[in-house]
């Protein structure tokens, strides 16, 4: 070999290390994202947010805010445990129909085992974490939630129409979850806000099986819109729950959890749902059935803000809005995480909804920080060596952007609705990055601070 030669081959071997490297990240980033998926991210927010839901309403002076840390991280690790059981279970209709034949299983970015082991651990250990961390009722909450869901919901799918009632139990028990986990027991209350969310599934869901019921047929799954041609069932079964739901939403208030704010909110939200029910009712088009899907979901999020709101004015101090800021702070994390998968898959009447609710938290975090720090000033942190400067780092850095948030997310919200969509691309690609660091490390200081 010349000494020509050998640079040459060096450099051969050196751009085959690369390649063999650069190769492996994709590789062990792709099943990263499939493990991810496998948990269905958006039905794990939504969890988590009735989850936290539940707990703040059940909150009681003198109870323990560190719960609700445990309580997020346990039910995560169950919800993800569930959906990834419902993907094993499902994965030979998931690859027939044409709305999921692009999940991990049915293409084979994961095998059955894999999905097996990963959704043990999460179910198992969720569970458990629940039962040591934070209490029994709520660990058995999670473990009925498991079980209702693959167990009884999933297999129920092929066989009766009767699946999407005994789903949407499973659906609306965590609600009740995060209730038993601040107050250690279930009650009137927690059962209201079970039924507002079991009775708000069911339009929710047929409306969207309407429109899909040639992909449910095909698959030969058993929904109440596949063998009803003409529709009539499945819309007035729809407006029957939405109606039902009226009166139900109204017992928070009528219990003495909630007062007047919430009751006049729930019941115009009510009545807008119910309309579009009616409306789907009489015209029974697929139209009118997205009208009342989308209606959907904007009452859901909208009814837990009134009940949070609500409930915070009367009950919270000044001295509770610390942690309040750290769980707004973590639902911003989750919502911006979400918002970014949903632009990647082009869902983006979805990526907008979950954005807007993202500034609504971030909004809300804002207005409670100010009230806080304008009631009680500065708070010093009591760490020492090394601890101290890395909380001043972070510290530092989050003031910095967040000053710089107050600014960009309005601007970046203002051209998207101005529907300057170029140029709300181009800013919103630094803006993510910002808001989602500003928030990761909003908790981290809550924590340094309060907690650690």
């Amino acid at each position: 070999m010349s000494t020509a030669e050998a640079p040459d081959l060096r450099r051969a071997v050196d751009g085959c290390g690369t390649d063999a490297t650069a190769g492996s990240v994709r590789a062990s980033w792709s099943q990263g994202a499939a493990f991810l998926e496998l948990c269905k991210p958006r039905i794990t927010v939504f969890v988590l947010l009735s989850a936290a839901t539940g707990f703040f309403l059940g909150f009681q002076p003198g109870a323990e805010l560190g719960v609700l840390v445990h309580l997020l991280i346990g039910t995560a690790l169950v919800a993800a445990g569930t959906n990834g059981f419902n993907h094993l279970l499902e994965r030979e209709v998931d690859g027939r129909m044409a709305r999921t034949r692009g999940r991990p299983l049915p293409t084979g970015r994961l095998t059955p085992p894999q999905a097996g082991i990963f959704s043990g651990l999460a179910g198992v250990g969720g569970v458990t974490y629940l039962a040591l961390l934070v209490n029994l009722p709520t660990a058995g909450l999670a473990l009925g939630t498991l079980l209702i869901y693959d167990v009884g919901y999933t297999p129920l799918k092929r066989l009766s129409p009767l699946n999407t009632w005994v789903g949407a139990v499973p659906g609306a028990l965590p609600i009740a979850g995060g209730w038993t986990a601040a107050r250690g027991s279930l009650g009137p209350e927690a059962l209201a806000l079970f039924g507002i969310l079991f009775l708000w599934q069911l339009p929710h869901f047929l409306s969207l099986a309407w429109v899909y019921r040639e992909d449910y047929r095909e698959a030969g799954l058993a929904m109440l819109p596949v063998g009803d041609a003409a529709g009539s069932r499945t819309r007035l079964t729809a407006l029957a729950h939405t109606l039902a739901l009226l009166p139900v939403s109204l017992l928070p208030s009528l219990l003495g959890l909630t007062g007047p704010l919430y009751l006049a909110g729930a019941l115009g939200l009510g009545l807008a749902y119910l309309g579009s029910a009616g409306r789907f009712a009489w015209a029974g088009d697929d139209d009118s059935a997205w009208r009342v899907f989308r209606m959907s979901l904007l009452y859901l999020p909208l009814i837990y803000g009134l009940l949070i709101l609500d409930k915070g004015a009367r009950d919270l101090g000044v001295h509770d809005l610390p942690a309040l800021n750290a769980v707004l702070n973590g639902l911003t994390t989750v919502l911006l995480v979400t918002g970014w998968r949903l632009i990647r898959r082009r869902r983006m009447k979805a990526h907008r909804l979950v954005m807007l609710a993202a500034v609504g938290t971030s909004a809300a975090f804002l207005a409670s920080y100010l009230i806080y720090h304008a009631q009680v000033g500065s708070v010093a942190y009591q760490g020492t060596g090394w601890a101290r400067t890395l909380y001043f780092a972070i510290l530092i850095s989050h003031s910095v952007l967040a000053a710089t948030l107050v600014a960009l997310v309005p601007l970046t919200l203002i051209r998207a609705l101005r529907g300057r969509f170029d140029r709300h691309r181009r800013l919103a690609r630094g803006t993510l990055p910002i808001w989602l660091y500003v928030s990761v490390t909003g908790i981290i200081v809550y924590l340094m601070l309060y907690v650690l």
